[in-house]
């Protein structure tokens, strides 16, 4: 299906951009960054593309091996459109107990379409950020996803993103001198065509209030181009967060699950 190989190019060309470097192989892409090693999208093995169940042995060999020559923690991101297929690899992955931890997610996959009548929104309290803000950004994505103490990891993520605004515009509300809500976009130039919604977060005190949803109607207005198609995507089991994006003009077009291997 067309959405499929969307968003799983969204999300390579979003994890490269992240990463430092990139190292393409016939079964897989690994992308490393040991200046971030606890950023997981940007130290990651996709898109793989083995021939026989009977390889995954020695790929998962291979692959540790470069995983922890770099410095980082081996981890794998296996789509359904992963070969010989998702569910052997899952049933190869899991009796490897090579792992500590596998998640096996699915995800609803929708998207906006650029309107003919589209006009550049602005609204009282949303801007778009800039390096200044990534204390206050870092802030509050972290207590909005609930990641703790230890977001060294986070900050350089967003560092990288706000110092490329083009690819990754980032638009913030902010009240009483504080951020509430935030929209991260990957818009990579490559891909001319499409989009994706990176990060959506609003501070767990400020939820309910339609911060975000105005945030994302100011982000998309202002920076996608007509014919443009923007994707996110949003776990099975939060329905709130897809009635919010249905109120924006998001469409399911399907499902679509993943596992995530950590060594």
């Amino acid at each position: 299906m067309a959405y499929e190989r969307h968003i799983l190019d969204l999300n390579y060309s979003l994890f490269m951009s992240l990463g430092a470097t990139t190292v393409l192989r016939d079964d897989c892409v690994i992308i490393l960054n040991p200046h971030n090693p606890h950023h997981q999208q940007s130290n990651v093995a996709c898109r793989l593309r083995l021939q026989h169940p009977r390889q995954v042995s020695n790929f998962l060999r291979e692959t540790m091996t470069i995983f922890e020559t770099a410095g980082v923690t081996p981890r794998y991101l296996v789509d359904v459109l992963s070969t010989p297929s998702f569910e052997e690899l899952y049933t190869q992955f899991e009796a490897s107990r090579l792992f500590s931890h596998m998640e096996r997610n699915i995800d609803i996959i929708m998207a906006w379409t650029y309107p003919a009548n589209n006009i550049a929104m602005q609204r009282p309290f949303v801007r778009k950020a800039s390096e200044q803000d990534c204390a206050g950004l870092t802030e509050l994505i972290a207590k909005a996803y609930g990641y703790g103490d230890d977001i060294k990891w986070l900050s350089k993520k967003l560092l990288i993103q706000l110092r490329n605004p083009t690819v990754f515009p980032i638009y913030v509300m902010e009240r009483s001198g504080r951020f509430v809500s935030c929209v991260i976009l990957h818009l990579p130039p490559g891909l001319p065509h499409l989009g994706h919604v990176n990060v959506v977060a609003t501070d767990p005190d400020h939820q309910r209030h339609g911060f975000a949803a105005e945030c994302l109607q100011v982000a998309l207005s202002n920076e996608t181009k007509p014919s443009q198609k923007v994707y996110l995507e949003v776990y099975d089991e939060i329905d709130h967060a897809k009635r919010l994006y249905e109120r924006v003009g998001f469409i399911v077009q399907g499902r679509m699950e993943h596992f995530i291997a950590t060594r």
